[in-house]
């Protein structure tokens, strides 16, 4: 869960919920002590929902993208039209080189961001009820949306 408090936390806390009992949530993360916080406090909320390698694709080939126009404009001055072309040595335009750079750049990216994948966040209305469930599988977390 990802959440924002003000006078609670500084900035965005990511935590996990270990106790929810009424109004009152006990949430812990691996870099600090566990906090309680009162519900009406949290002004947004955000649960995970997972990674998604899709998502980090699209993420991974719109960074690429950029790297790679980027990296074309800058060495673009090192291309240098060839005088004696063949088979074996194509002339080279600028134009086609940043081409090439940002299209490897976008498969590059898209490449990598699917490795690695994205975290998928859903917003949640955080005047909601939260339920806490533990069972074999493991525990669950449950939105009521009712008063």
């Amino acid at each position: 869960m990802r959440l924002v408090a003000p006078g609670v936390v500084a900035g965005r806390f990511v935590g996990t919920v270990l106790m929810s009992y009424g109004d009152t949530l006990t949430l812990g993360s691996s870099n600090s002590a566990p906090i309680v916080l009162l519900r009406p406090r949290i002004t947004s909320l955000e649960l995970s929902r997972g990674k998604s390698h899709t998502d980090g694709a699209v993420r991974g080939a719109q960074w690429g993208t950029a790297v790679g126009l980027a990296f074309g404009a800058v060495t673009v001055g090192f291309v240098r039209d060839c005088y004696q072309c063949t088979a074996d040595n194509p002339a080279r335009s600028k134009g086609a080189w940043v081409g090439l750079n940002t299209l490897a750049g976008a498969g590059y990216g898209a490449l990598i961001g699917a490795f690695i994948g994205r975290e998928r966040w859903e917003q949640i209305d955080p005047s909601g009820h939260a339920a806490v469930g533990i069972h074999p599988g493991g525990a669950s977390l449950a939105l009521r949306h009712e008063f």
